[in-house]
């Protein structure tokens, strides 16, 4: 390799250095993303997005919950599902298994959820709007022109002066074509700070209940003390059962003589 013979070259050549990349490289070890990595599911809309690590993160392992199945069921129908729930009760991991329906052991329908957002104390509407537009542009045909069109709508003056959810997100929504089904999932709703809850739960009354998007589903989980937006239907999480969690640790290869102590420690 050149950078094998560049301590040769320069010693032998000594009114020149070699400058080059190629010539100059670095030795050491650099490590990059696998671009193959999700190459079994290159449809998801949150594949290449800043919400993928915690997708895989909160799915790694997973275990279909009971409610599961319900979330589904409900979903199909209702304009809005609430899954509610104390902190540790697997919210969170349901909310993702939604997304990524290949770990759910056939609960969930392929291409069942076309964006997913997991909502921080750090989340400012616009990074909730422009996370959800950059995953509808991928997994609704359509929505990107609809962008476009309501662009071209009105004056450039007027379009920069809209908040950023309703330019983004909201509007392109009613200028979609279509009825198709689709489905929004916001994780973690009552995690939202004081400056980012009131424009950020107005934006989820207008997904829950605006008569132009009737083929809207919005699902969105939280503790049980939050605001829901309008029409929520809502799903109790409650402890696990010690055979789930027995189940689960034998899934994870943990020697049953740990598991009875693992089972009492989790409470649920």
């Amino acid at each position: 390799r050149c950078e094998h013979l560049r301590a040769i070259v320069n010693k032998a050549c000594r009114h020149q250095e070699s400058q080059h990349p190629t010539l100059n490289a670095d030795i050491g070890l650099f490590l990059a993303p696998n671009a193959g990595r999700y190459a079994h599911i290159a449809e998801a809309p949150w594949i290449r997005t800043n919400v993928a690590d915690e997708v895989e993160r909160l799915t790694a392992w997973y275990q279909p919950v009971p409610q599961l199945e319900e979330v589904v069921t409900k979903a199909q129908a209702a304009r809005c599902v609430a899954v509610v729930g104390d902190a540790g009760t697997g919210k969170s991991a349901l909310a993702a298994a939604l997304a990524r329906p290949e770990v759910t052991q056939g609960k969930v329908p392929p291409r069942f959820v076309q964006a997913v957002f997991f909502v921080s104390e750090r989340t400012t509407p616009p990074e909730l709007a422009s996370t959800l537009a950059g995953q509808l542009r991928n997994s609704l045909s359509g929505f990107q022109q609809a962008q476009e069109q309501f662009k071209r709508s009105m004056p450039l003056q007027e379009f920069n002066a809209l908040e950023t959810v309703e330019r983004e997100l909201l509007a392109p929504l009613r200028w979609l074509p279509g009825d198709s089904p689709m489905r929004i999932v916001i994780d973690a709703v009552d995690r939202l700070s004081t400056g980012a809850q009131l424009p950020v739960q107005s934006a989820l009354n207008f997904l829950a209940s605006d008569p132009a998007l009737s083929h809207m589903r919005l699902l969105v989980t939280s503790r049980p003390d939050a605001p829901l937006p309008l029409g929520s239907q809502r799903i109790q999480m409650t402890v696990t059962d010690d055979r789930q969690i027995d189940a689960y640790l034998k899934q994870r290869n943990v020697p049953p003589e740990h598991r009875g102590a693992m089972i009492a420690r989790a409470q649920g």
